[in-house]
């Protein structure tokens, strides 16, 4: 069904009327300054212009959140990384963040390092691409670094394949999460 320019115009007008928020169409999220917020945060411009976002728009519980990026960094800090065309994922108060690297190359440097100041960037991105101050879920996608995040209810990913939670012909489908 293809729309008339006059309805077109008709709904414009309305919405304009009604005090909708006016979209920002690179992110389909209310426009908002991206180094101000209510949330008293602050992303980084090489975040806002380097990695793209998605939102699945469901509260998480604040609590679970930091003690499962408080263990994702733990591991980090421990000195192990992701493999190559691989994943991991750390799961605590029902709340899961998976890590999944894209580099396909068997080399031992495509291993992705999990850092605290990565995820905080990251969680702060989704806080306000996705709105409010209660954490939601999504992912974020950074191309340049071939490296996916997503933060979800645990439940949710409970026997769900890594393909299915990375971007497409990201992982081999026979590889495991590295404890």
């Amino acid at each position: 069904m293809l729309l008339s320019a006059s309805l077109i115009t008709g709904l414009v007008l309305a919405a304009r009327v009604v005090g909708a928020a006016k979209l920002d169409p690179a992110r389909n999220a209310p426009v908002e300054d991206p180094e101000v917020n209510e949330l008293g945060g602050k992303v980084d411009d090489w975040w806002m212009d380097h990695a793209q976002t998605g939102c699945t728009y469901r509260r998480l519980n604040e609590s679970g959140l930091e003690e499962a990026k408080h263990m994702a960094a733990a591991w980090g800090d421990s000195g192990k990384k992701v493999p190559f065309a691989s994943w991991h994922v750390w799961s605590a108060g029902n709340v899961s963040i998976w890590i999944c690297n894209c580099r396909k190359a068997m080399l031992r440097r495509a291993a992705q390092p999990v850092v605290l100041e990565e995820l905080d960037s990251v969680l702060q991105l989704l806080r306000i691409i996705c709105g409010g101050p209660q954490p939601t879920s999504g992912w974020v996608w950074v191309r340049s670094w071939k490296k996916a995040f997503a933060v979800d209810h645990a439940a949710l990913w409970e026997g769900v394949y890594a393909y299915d939670r990375c971007p497409k012909n990201c992982v081999r489908p026979w590889g495991r999460p590295q404890d």
